[in-house]
């Protein structure tokens, strides 16, 4: 699975297209990737340490949910009406 590369937008007030909007979200996957190399040797020590402090356990597991539902994201689309307007937002 891999995390969301663009977000589009898409904005229709009465029956005129007004905004149409790419979010390129994969952008930001180089800095991501920089931090979680630099992260590494932390995340190590805290699975060496992990049987010992039930904190760390719970971290982890929650930092593998946030990426997890990240990734989950893709291909989610949300679409909102009522008699005049119109939103469509679409992660892909």
């Amino acid at each position: 699975m891999f995390p969301p590369a663009i977000i589009r937008i898409r904005i229709i007030e009465r029956g005129c297209r007004k905004i149409r909007l790419w979010l390129p979200v994969f952008l930001l996957w180089p800095p991501l990737l920089l931090v979680a190399i630099a992260a590494i040797p932390f995340l190590l020590f805290l699975i060496i340490i992990k049987p010992f402090i039930p904190e760390v356990r719970r971290f982890l597991r929650k930092l593998h949910r946030l990426v997890m539902l990240s990734c989950s994201l893709r291909g989610l689309r949300i679409e909102f009406e009522d008699e005049e307007d119109e939103i469509r937002l679409q992660i892909v």
